[in-house]
């Protein structure tokens, strides 16, 4: 899945950090809504030239 999401937020840092947040939230919910299945935020595909490699689960504290 991949998409492109526009918002606006105010222009300090802390205020875009905290509407970034909101806006995935948001969109989470609302895809999980409609019944879209979302794939688990710490799995990763990686695609390289004709063959996909095996998806990579990397754990969520590894990926800060």
């Amino acid at each position: 899945l991949v998409m492109e999401v526009l918002f606006w937020a105010d222009s300090r840092r802390s205020d875009f950090v905290a509407t970034l947040s909101a806006v995935r939230m948001s969109v989470v919910e609302t895809l999980q809504s409609a019944g879209i299945r979302l794939p688990d935020p710490a799995t990763r595909l990686l695609k390289t030239g004709e063959h996909p490699v095996e998806a990579q689960v990397i754990p969520p504290s590894a990926s800060r």
